[in-house]
């Protein structure tokens, strides 16, 4: 089969713009194209019936033409600004975040070593150590998600696939958050229904993530005392995790939204606490691509509960 060249070729030009089919410009030009030659074939005919004049018909097919053809220009023109326009930023953000990532990682270590040099006596200076280091984390998490998602929208996000226990990963994480949880008086809890490991084939660096977005979430929009449950159940082959805290909830008119990317609702900025929007966009995404869902369901002012579904691995299906 001969090669087609690039300028030709629909489904390379969408990936270059980085975007969907539907909002290719190419790949419109070509609908617009069949719209075209369909309006003519229809306007001729019906002139050609009602009139009888040859030329009123030709007159007609030539205005339909023109119009149409002026609205596909506009549309195509529009669009291909538009998605030049989305790969330019992706590109920006893809360059800044990768430069971005060396430097925070060198501040991290370097704060590391300050605090390992510092005597007991320097408890002052130490405190500051920690707020800083809090920080370049915060930051770098922040280039990493940018990262992500950026591999998201281009198709790269690698997937390694490995049966990883959801139930030692919960136990791991909740040891991790333990600081955190108390520091605001929440209770963590969580449970599992029947006592087995429940294992899943995932790559477990990106379920970890989730995990990680999933928790984090649910402490800080609980309000100081409240509680967070976890809980691990299996049913027809699959696993199931959700998590359940009494915080603030999500209003019902944001929750259409609430896994799309850069989005916060409003009572996220009413609790004063620092996010960038982009956690659930990638936990959705990483459930997807691994062969998973997440949902949710909330009321405002009583909480939420977030959970994954996941097919149990293969050795525990039959249990």
């Amino acid at each position: 089969m001969a090669h087609i060249p690039d300028s030709l070729n629909v489904v390379a030009q969408c990936r270059h713009y980085r975007v969907g089919l539907w909002l290719c410009p190419q790949f419109l030009f070509i609908i617009m194209g069949f719209v075209i030659v369909v309006a003519m074939t229809v306007t001729f005919m019906v002139a050609s019936r009602y009139s009888g004049d040859p030329f009123v018909a030709v007159g007609s097919v030539a205005a339909v033409t023109t119009i149409f053809f002026t609205i596909g220009h506009v549309v195509i023109n529009s669009f291909e600004r538009l998605a030049g326009a989305s790969r330019a930023q992706a590109e920006f953000i893809s360059v800044i975040s990768h430069q971005l990532r060396t430097p925070l990682s060198a501040m991290k270590w370097q704060i590391s070593t300050m605090k390992e040099k510092m005597g007991k006596e320097h408890t002052s200076i130490i405190s500051i150590l920690n707020e800083v280091e809090n920080e370049n984390e915060r930051v770098i998490k922040l280039v990493s998600s940018l990262l992500e998602v950026n591999r998201i929208e281009e198709g790269r996000s690698f997937i390694r696939k490995e049966n990883v226990s959801l139930w030692g990963m919960t136990e791991k994480m909740l040891r991790e958050y333990k600081i955190s949880a108390e520091s605001m008086h929440i209770d963590v809890t969580a449970e599992r229904t029947p006592a087995d490991p429940f294992t899943i084939s995932v790559d477990e660096l990106k379920l970890r993530w989730m995990l990680e977005n999933l928790i984090d979430n649910a402490i800080r929009y609980s309000h100081k005392g409240g509680k967070v449950h976890i809980r691990l159940s299996k049913k027809d082959g699959k696993v199931r995790w959700e998590i359940q805290d009494e915080g603030v909830g999500i209003p019902e008119v944001d929750q259409k939204k609430i896994f799309q990317k850069f989005f916060r609702s409003d009572n996220a900025f009413t609790m004063k606490t620092e996010g960038s929007g982009l956690g659930l966009f990638i936990v959705k995404s990483f459930a997807e691509v691994m062969g998973g869902k997440v949902g949710f369901v909330s009321k405002e002012g009583k909480g939420t509960t977030f959970y994954l579904v996941f097919p149990a691995a293969e050795s525990q299906k039959s249990r």
